[in-house]
């Protein structure tokens, strides 16, 4: 069993507070090549949940890592694995002892075309949008977890939740999915996945920096 903590928050929870002394050296460099505040935004929103979810596991801050050759963030000096992901205003980090792949999309009105995009053949056929946003997800999520291209990659396998199989074989990794708000949030691991969803608030932020000003 995977356990996987899934830490989130709204791009608007941490507006206004001076979060440089809780953010990676790796994040600084990053914000530097933004040009639009909302990028700006959303790349602190998802440091900050990376951060939340290393403090509570005792990891001092600010976080230290790099980005792999897959553009993957590894973190330096522990065994935890980490994805992230955000869509519109909400962003998310899942952290665990494990491999994981994290994916999330804000729920709106897709045209179906979307569903030939990704899917296998003999994979089941959603029933509604909710459904056909949920699959996304999760194809999503194995694509971070096993690292593989985006393009044409979703239809070489498909999704019997929870398991994630090519074709007959056996399943190679499995998701768990979640509806939040708005937000459909999916993770995958390579084995079966049990996962908790934390939200990340403005407290806790300003906690953060209390704590990481201390050092």
């Amino acid at each position: 069993m995977t356990k996987i903590s899934i830490y989130y928050t709204s791009i608007y929870d941490c507006d206004g507070l001076i979060l440089e002394p809780i953010l990676s050296e790796q994040r600084h460099k990053r914000n530097a090549q933004l040009t639009h505040e909302k990028q700006i935004m959303h790349s602190n929103a998802a440091e900050v949940c990376l951060c939340a979810a290393l403090f509570d596991r005792g990891v001092k801050l600010p976080p230290d890592y790099k980005y792999n050759a897959l553009g993957l963030p590894v973190l330096n000096g522990n065994e935890y694995f980490v994805s992230l992901s955000h869509s519109d205003e909400y962003c998310a980090c899942a952290v665990s002892d494990e491999p994981v792949g994290l994916d999330v999309e804000r729920s709106r009105i897709v045209h179906w075309k979307l569903y030939d995009r990704i899917r296998m053949m003999d994979e089941p056929t959603p029933k509604d949008n909710e459904e056909v946003i949920e699959l996304w997800t999760q194809k999503e999520a194995v694509l971070k977890l096993t690292g593989c291209a985006i393009t044409g990659s979703m239809r070489s396998f498909g999704v019997f939740y929870p398991e994630v199989r090519m074709g007959d074989e056996a399943p190679f990794a499995y998701v768990s999915s979640q509806k939040n708000d708005s937000y459909w949030i999916s993770v995958a691991a390579y084995h079966s996945i049990e996962h908790e969803l934390i939200k990340v608030t403005r407290e806790k932020a300003l906690e953060m920096l209390t704590a990481t000003k201390k050092q």
